[in-house]
């Protein structure tokens, strides 16, 4: 079916080939993930996505068990429609609740938990109740409440389901299965061009906190314009139309007894029966169809109905008629379905156990045997009481628990009247350790930080780690009048409270009084396993999201009231104070330097920390002060530093001294300016002419002492585990740059320069520093899902690609902030955040010319200088070098322009590849003959010839300038293949004469040239002759190189 409708789009598409670009239907299709070829890649345009986590593409599909896939918005540029159509075709895990993405444009903010900001987004599943499509823009503070939005019912089912949405300039649409579910008009800010070209995800959500979409996305679309009615219903057709008359089931089954039918054993008409226990007087039939949307009614025999699915009855059962219509509102089948009671004498069930204190943890069934119950603080002992379902049966096990250690176990025994059935029910029972008037701790399970109090001016509470008899921290539960309810009171003798209405619905604060609706601060504590706890608010009682829960689990991060039952960061841990925090405190609570700066800030409990100090520091002063008065403090004072850097410890012994703590500062002392790496190209290589971080040409050229990129895939890769960029205090990085006119560089993120890693999961660059002539130089570290996200630099606000001139681009980095020069002008200075720092970069990757993300262009131009400075060039400076641009002479150049092994051009020679394997016969004793032509007439070359096949012959070249030097080192294997050496038809002969020599060949064009041993061109003739006569006029040895048909061969000769 699927494959049907892309054969119509191709056919469509070729339609529109022919008469330009407007859209024959109101749209065009820009982008296109079909999944068919088994990639995430876009079919019609160029930006393919990228799979993060759990996330495959199988069987034409892209599927989603946790993961999601992520595209780059900015080649995408939604902000940049008059009006957009999303359209998508899929299929999701059965019963998802939440808020829960199918897809998501936007930005995410990181204001202690991850806000989502200017976005769009589909979710099939809302919360419990919604499938909604929005747009939130301009509204960076609760863009939540300005939605603009159409929803209709959740989707929670497993079926095919077509969804197509659109937004204008004016509204937003939304259709599901074809039908158009509604329009809104567009309020406030809200926008196409303001939608954020930061993020793009499949899957998931910009509110990163959320969890993820799971299931099956089987086509995804973009398209500029807005989709007409008609055509979304045809493409519904195409999709899905065989679903219009299916009225079959997918599952019918009963929460008690043995109903368990597939659609395989489901036929019309069908007579289906339930036997169920005696004594149920309730029964949850779950119907399924396999197509959602269907008409599914159920109705007894008095024609009661029961619309959701719970049949109640009286008496020994009830007989039911289920009719379900299909779709197109005509096609139908009927099912029958007659419940009956067991026999009352063969029932060995529970109807109920009674506790005379405490509870089940879970609602009582009679088919379920194992059971956990809690009962209140302080309990001894508690009487157990199992109630059968029938009179007649025999319950054995009844009577008192007693506790040990909290902990208690019984066994009840049914045994059917009629002998015939047996059944064991076992309970473990647990003494809550919570109760009022005592202080806890309440612990967030998942990141084990505590709750407290912000002391911000909207008192909001957050997570923490925990201290030591911190009052703001200290938690006790107190009776609120109603019965397992309570007011939640810490140390300073305030209450967690709801925010009123018009605030949210969802934030809580701190208040000294309690609020005159005293629901707002009521908290149901919900122990459903010993020791775990679900804090409900009372007045969310009615929703579906009202538990205390976070969005994730930093420090600082926000507690709110709208988790859903099913969510982790919202299960919480209530601990005494000795289980939290050691009973001596041996925590600094100061930390400072007397010159430079600490990384991260100072926080009592991160012990290990970086700084760098200012050039030539040799001590430093060090405050460090403990929290308990009592405790001891070593390390700290004047300590002496040296320029190579070191670590520097600080001890804190409490005043029992097996508690302490060990505090590291990794410190650095930052350099004057100092070139360390430096390409000038000035040899013919990309060599290194500073250091020994030689660079690796792949494609491109070396010219005069200009490296140039002519096409796409051109690049220079440098030893980045050499160059260690992270090691350094402070960063200056130069360039020399000429782009090229062309439209390959223009607006999209090819890079000049690039230290960093690629993050294998989505071909991500992560963890890098770049510049690029957008013109921009930035940093992002340690986000490597959408690393763009929190990406921070300084670009120029004209684009400098494709304009063909010379350029002169410097940033400085240290660990505060970068900064961009061009051309000898101050464009900006950007701050960084914690995680943006120079230690934190990667020291896997660095190229000229490329990037790390996979997917991006290489840079298309020419460099005529690089340079990698330890510390800081001043704004002087760098204006008198982008006057001073480096010109080149071929002085300095010594690379050869042809490395000959027994007459024959290396395989694969290349100037600047500086080292090579020649394979020789199986057998060969001897060492091939070696010799190479400078680049450079008035260059010298050396051969230095290996004593046997195990070394390595090596060729010295000295520039012009005679300082300059390069070597090429040739190194010998044996061969297996017996066709070592390439032939070629090309002779010259005699090898030593007083006259001419002859040059004979095989025909065609061949190209003739006689070097001197200096290198310099003697002679050069370009003849279609098989065989020419070439005149060297003075005494001496000397090459003849043989160029035919794509092939060379070199003679040595004599002219006496």
């Amino acid at each position: 079916m699927k494959r049907d409708l892309q054969l119509r789009c191709w056919i469509l598409m070729m339609v529109m080939s022919f008469i330009g670009t407007s859209s024959m239907f109101g749209q065009t299709l820009k982008h296109s993930y079909t999944f068919e070829d088994g990639t995430a890649n876009d079919v019609v345009g160029n930006v393919d996505a990228s799979l993060n986590g759990e996330a495959v593409v199988e069987e034409g599909a892209l599927v989603l068990t946790g993961g999601f896939a992520s595209l780059y918005a900015t080649d995408i540029n939604i902000a940049s429609y008059e009006s957009v159509t999303i359209e998508a075709l899929f299929s999701q895990e059965a019963g998802l609740t939440g808020n829960r993405s199918l897809f998501s444009f936007g930005e995410t903010l990181d204001v202690g938990w991850a806000k989502g900001v200017n976005y769009l987004y589909y979710q099939p599943s809302r919360g419990t109740t919604d499938s909604r499509f929005a747009i939130g823009t301009g509204n960076t503070d609760d863009p939540w409440n300005t939605e603009s939005y159409v929803a209709t019912g959740i989707v929670t089912n497993t079926n095919m389901h077509h969804f197509v949405g659109v937004v204008t300039a004016t509204e937003i649409k939304m259709y599901l299965d074809g039908s158009l579910i509604g329009s809104e008009t567009l309020s406030g800010t809200n926008a196409i061009s303001a939608i954020s070209t930061d993020t793009l995800y499949l899957g998931d959500l910009v509110f990163t906190g959320d969890p993820n979409w799971r299931g099956s996305i089987h086509e995804f679309n973009i398209y500029d314009g807005e989709m007409p009615q008609a055509t979304v219903e045809q493409r519904t057709s195409d999709f899905i139309g065989a679903q219009m008359t299916d009225a079959t089931l997918a599952e019918f089954t009963a929460n008690v007894g043995e109903l368990v039918l597939t659609p395989e054993y489901i036929e019309a008409d069908d007579l289906y029966e339930l036997y169920v226990p005696f004594g149920t007087t309730s029964v949850d039939l779950n119907i399924v169809p396999n197509i959602d949307g269907v008409s599914i009614t159920i109705a007894d025999a008095l024609g009661n109905e029961y619309p959701d699915g719970v049949i109640a009855f009286s008496g020994d059962g009830v007989d039911l008629e289920i009719q379900v219509v299909a779709l197109d509102g005509s096609t139908q089948i009927d099912y029958y379905l007659s419940i009956f009671l067991n026999p009352e004498t063969e029932s060995a069930d529970l109807a109920e156990i009674q506790f005379s204190a405490g509870a089940l943890t879970t609602e009582f069934d009679p088919e379920v045997l194992e059971y956990t119950a809690i009962v209140p603080y302080g309990t001894t002992s508690v009487d157990v009481t199992g109630i059968a379902a029938w009179e007649g049966a025999d319950v054995a096990g009844n009577g008192a628990v007693s506790f040990t250690d909290g902990t208690g176990s019984i066994t009840l025994t049914v045994t059917s009247q009629d002998q015939s059935n047996t059944k064991e029910y076992v309970i473990s029972l647990y003494v809550s350790e919570v109760t009022t008037g005592q202080n806890y701790y309440i612990q967030h399970e998942s990141s084990e930080l505590v709750m407290g109090e912000s002391g911000d001016e909207t008192n909001y509470i957050r997570i923490y780690n925990a201290l030591k008899d911190e009052t703001t921290q200290l938690f006790q539960f107190e009776e609120s009048g109603v019965e397992g309810e309570y007011y939640l009171k810490n140390g300073e003798n305030k209450y967690v409270t709801l925010t009123a209405e018009s605030v949210s619905t969802w934030d809580m604060v701190m208040t000294e009084t309690l609020t005159t609706t005293l629901d707002s601060c009521r908290f149901r504590l919900i122990e459903f396993e010993p020791g775990r706890f679900r804090i409900l608010t009372v007045a969310r009682d009615e929703f579906g999201g009202k538990y205390v829960g976070t969005n994730g689990t930093t420090v600082e991060g926000g507690i709110y009231s709208d988790k859903y039952i099913d969510n982790e960061l919202a299960v919480w841990n209530i601990k005494v104070p000795s289980e939290v925090v050691a009973p001596y405190d041996s925590y600094l609570g100061e930390l400072a330097l007397s010159v430079g700066t600490l990384y991260p800030e100072f926080d009592p409990f991160v012990n290990e920390y970086r700084a760098v100090l200012p050039v030539g520091t040799e001590s430093v002063d060090i405050t460090a002060v403990a929290r308990d008065i009592t405790s001891n403090v070593s390390g700290g004072d004047e300590v002496s530093v040296t320029a190579e850097g070191g670590a520097i410890t600080i001890t804190v012994t409490a005043s029992d001294p097996t508690y302490s703590s060990e505090y590291v500062i990794n410190y650095q002392v930052d350099t004057e300016l100092t070139l360390k790496h430096s390409y000038t190209f000035a040899d013919g290589t990309a060599n290194d002419m500073v250091g020994t971080a030689h660079g690796t040409v792949v494609g491109g050229s070396i010219s005069e002492g200009v490296y140039t990129a002519d096409e796409l895939g051109e690049y220079i890769e440098l030893p980045a585990g050499e160059i260690a960029i992270n090691t350094y205090p402070s960063i200056t990085l130069e360039l020399y740059v000429t782009d090229e006119i062309n439209t390959l560089n223009a607006n999209t993120n090819t890079m000049l320069t690039y230290f960093g890693a690629t993050n294998s999961d989505n071909n991500y660059g992560v963890n890098y520093l770049f510049t690029s002539m957008k013109c921009r130089a930035a940093v992002s570290a340690l986000n490597l899902g959408s690393p763009w996200g929190s990406e921070q630099g300084y670009s120029t606000e004209a684009n400098l690609q494709d304009d063909g001139s010379q350029h002169h681009v410097v940033s400085t980095i240290n660990n505060d902030s970068i900064c961009l020069y061009v051309d000898g002008y101050f464009i900006g200075r950007t701050l960084f955040s914690a995680d943006n720092k120079i230690f934190n970069l990667s020291n896997e990757l660095a190229y000229i010319m490329k990037g790390g993300y996979t997917g991006d262009n290489t840079f298309l131009g020419s460099v005529l200088e690089y340079n990698i400075y330890s510390g800081l060039m001043d704004a002087q400076t760098i204006a008198i070098r982008a006057g001073d641009y480096p010109i080149e002479d071929a002085a300095s150049d010594a690379t050869l322009s042809d490395l000959v092994v027994d007459e024959l051009t290396i395989e694969g020679f290349d100037p600047a590849t500086l080292s090579y394997t020649v394979l020789v016969p199986q057998g060969t004793t001897a060492v091939p003959s070696i010799s190479g032509i400078a680049k450079i007439a008035g260059a010298s070359v050396v051969v230095n010839e290996a004593g046997d096949l195990s070394g390595a012959t090596t060729i010295e070249v000295t520039a012009e300038d005679t300082e300059t030097t390069v070597i090429y080192t040739i190194n010998f294997d044996f061969s297996t293949d017996f066709d070592v050496v390439e032939e070629n038809a090309a002779k010259v002969y005699p090898t030593v004469s007083e006259g001419n020599f002859w040059v004979k060949t095989s025909g065609g064009v061949c190209k003739v040239s006689v070097y001197d041993m200096s290198g310099r061109v003697v002679l050069q003739t370009i003849e279609e002759n098989e065989l020419q006569s070439i005149d060297i006029p003075n005494a001496g040895l000397y090459l003849v190189k043989v160029e035919c048909g794509g092939t060379s061969k070199v003679f040595k000769v004599i002219k006496k």
